[in-house]
């Protein structure tokens, strides 16, 4: 369909309108062509006559770029060269089989289109000779009558596009899902209009399907960031150009860009239940190393979703499906990236209000564990070199290793570090102002932490700045000559941090959330880890400092 004379073109597209037509093997012809054209021009062909090849030639060789269609010079030349390399020996295979086993019994004007194919004048397939039909006979007449035919030149009559479609697969440049192409659609900013409500429904399940699929290799690392914690801290060109992680990345940023544009501009979709059966995918997708971009894109789809429904009647509520590891998921992010501790957290404080039941499951799988470190201790450790995580290997798809670089943390400034514990006081206050379980909650702060704290945590939410300031200044909390009488003070605080941190990594330098993950808690009993933090705390408590202990013995006198 390129590079040869109008007439030529022509009757290619002819013949190629006849495959089309035909019952037997239109189907497979169709197909193998919209792999190779485009869907449009292959539903051009079908509804063609002979003779009207003009206006898809046009179209050919015009360039198109909109999310439905690209189609470049570049496009072009790759599909050419794919093609030749996969004629190349099908033309040897049909020169062989001619000299080998045709008789020469062709009157000229048949001899002549069949050596202007293959090419057997000139022995380049580069057009007829000067004299088609002596040069055929000549050829033929050499070869004995009887000759088999030859199998060894790389091609047989049953031919399967296998190869060509493999090279125009590894070639492509375009990321396409679900019949629109990514790149064009997001730069459309909102102007391409589905054909109707079913057709953005499809390209939303196809979205989701994509984003699992290019998602595995990156789940697959996430043992890199339990295994230090807060260390990785997904920057744009931090990690090395050349990762697996990075690679994934530009198409996970595209992919996500176009779930937000599609869920923003179609708000009904949030209660799509294809969304909701993939909430474990959005929520876990924080926890992946990714670029910074993309995990904020990963938030903003997160914020979306969960925005309080009501566009479709009866339709279930994305936060109704929200899980107390997912709330885990979106507090240890704040402290591992806290320039996205805003977006994180602030989503926390959305879901808590709307989401009981996940507010019990936070506590009970140590939630608190992850919010009161970062009070006591920085919130940002230093840089620590990832442990590379085991290759995984899902089910149709082989990705190679995944294995994040050494990345070296941005500094985290003394301010971005206030603003961080400032949102997990509204996380705290938000908690404890649950109806169901919020006094519970602060029946446990108070646990670890004293009794003063109470008062001050149902207000924190509206002055969170008043809670800091009393979190860091020295108090007792009790009568002084009490046993049960309290200490607040520089001593205590970083106990109670190394006793939280020895929580957070409790087995073997584990994360607490890998311990959610392989013991598949649900919330339903306390993790494990979190009741031996309670324990523990509760011992350091109860053991008192000399003069304490003295003052009380007194009391007892």
């Amino acid at each position: 369909l390129q590079g040869a004379s109008i007439e030529v073109r022509a009757a290619a597209v002819d013949t190629l309108c006849a495959l089309l037509a035909d019952a037997t093997v239109g189907p497979a012809a169709e197909e193998l062509l919209d792999r190779c054209l485009a869907p449009q021009f292959v539903d051009e062909l079908a509804c063609m006559s002979f003779g009207e090849a003009s206006a898809l030639l046009a179209q050919l060789d015009a360039n198109h770029s909109n999310p439905l269609l690209i189609w470049h010079a570049e496009r072009r030349s790759r599909l050419r060269l794919a093609l030749e390399d996969e004629l190349s020996p099908i033309v040897e295979s049909l020169r062989c089989n001619l000299r080998c086993n045709l008789r020469c019994d062709l009157e000229e004007d048949e001899l002549g289109p069949i050596v202007e194919l293959l090419g057997v004048g000139d022995g380049r397939g580069g057009g007829p000779s000067t004299a088609p039909s002596t040069a055929l006979r000549t050829a033929l007449s050499t070869a004995p009558s009887t000759a088999p035919v030859r199998s060894d030149v790389g091609w047989a009559p049953c031919w399967a596009p296998t190869a060509l479609l493999a090279k125009l697969a590894a070639a492509e440049t375009d990321l396409n899902v679900g019949g629109l192409f990514l790149e064009p659609f997001v730069a459309a900013d909102g102007k391409f209009s589905f054909a109707t409500a079913a057709a953005a429904g499809h390209f939303l399940v196809a979205l989701i399907t994509a984003l699992r699929d290019l998602s595995r290799p990156l789940h697959s690392a996430d043992d890199a960031l339990y295994a230090q914690d807060d260390a990785i801290c997904a920057q744009d060109d931090a990690l090395d150009a050349e990762t697996a992680v990075v690679r994934l990345g530009r198409h996970a940023a595209l992919m996500w860009k176009a779930l937000l544009q599609l869920l923003t501009l179609h708000a009904s979709l949030c209660t799509h239940r294809a969304c909701v059966a993939a909430a474990d995918f959005f929520f876990g997708s924080v926890r992946s190393p990714m670029p910074l971009s993309v995990l904020s894109l990963v938030l903003q789809v997160l914020q979306a979703l969960s925005k309080p429904g009501g566009a479709v009647v009866g339709a279930i509520e994305f936060a109704s499906s929200v899980k107390g590891a997912h709330l885990l998921g979106l507090v240890a992010l704040s402290t591992r990236t806290p320039t996205l501790a805003a977006g994180s957290l602030g989503l926390v404080v959305d879901l808590v209000r709307r989401s009981p039941a996940a507010v019990l499951a936070f506590l009970r799988l140590g939630g608190l564990v992850l919010l009161l470190r970062p009070l006591l201790g920085p919130v940002a450790p230093a840089a620590v070199t990832p442990v590379a995580p085991a290759a995984v290997t899902p089910a149709a798809v082989t990705p190679a290793a995944v294995t994040p670089a050494a990345v070296t943390p941005a500094a985290v400034t003394p301010a971005a570090v206030t603003e961080t514990r400032l949102l997990i006081v509204r996380v705290l206050s938000a908690l404890t102002s649950d109806s169901r379980h919020g006094a519970e909650i602060a029946e446990c702060v108070c646990e670890l932490f004293t009794m003063r704290f109470r008062m001050l945590l149902e207000g924190a939410g509206a002055h969170p700045e008043a809670f800091l300031a009393f979190l860091e200044a020295d108090h007792t909390a009790g009568p002084s000559y009490s046993t049960i009488a309290r200490e607040w003070d520089a001593k205590r605080r970083t106990q109670l941090h190394a006793l939280l941190e020895q929580a957070l990594l409790e087995q073997e330098g584990r994360h607490i959330l890998r311990a959610v993950d392989e013991t598949n808690a649900d919330g339903t009993v306390p993790l494990p880890a979190w009741v031996r933090c309670q324990e523990r705390i509760e011992q350091a408590w109860q053991s008192q400092s000399p003069e304490v202990a003295a003052l009380s013995r007194l009391a007892e006198l």
